[in-house]
């Protein structure tokens, strides 16, 4: 067994995770249809997040998340991000499901509000809000 493989079975991860509580707003993409939950995070990194959910949540799902990224996760002030990514695992616990998601990609704004928007071309953060 060499260097890398033994550093695999230890830890694949390439950001660490935090075992944090921070609240987010889940929207589930479902063509045009849209399902919207908060969540709490049990744990969170740059590359994406686990949570617990009451929405019913595939394996594949595109997802975005929005949320204040804390310090301790950036290394830098905390600011409110977009996060889309997509469902790499779901799991029941107990009455929910607890769902991992990769972001694939996210925008970060200092707007103080932030909200989900949606109209001809718009997807995600209105325009205004993305110039901030």
């Amino acid at each position: 067994m060499n260097l890398l493989t033994i550093r695999s079975h230890k830890n694949r991860r390439l950001a660490p995770r935090h075992a944090l509580n921070v609240p987010m707003c889940l929207r589930i993409r479902r063509g045009s249809q849209h399902a919207e939950e908060i969540v709490v995070s049990q744990n969170l990194s740059l590359r994406g997040v686990l949570f617990r959910t009451d929405l019913q949540v595939r394996t594949g799902a595109m997802v975005d998340l929005l949320v204040e990224m804390p310090e301790a996760v950036t290394e830098v002030p905390s600011a409110k991000w977009l996060c889309m990514g997509h469902v790499v695992r779901v799991a029941a616990a107990g009455a929910q499901l607890e769902v991992a998601v990769q972001f694939d990609f996210y925008e970060v704004s200092q707007s103080e509000k932030l909200h989900f928007a949606v109209g001809a071309g718009v997807r995600g953060l209105l325009a205004s809000q993305m110039r901030q």
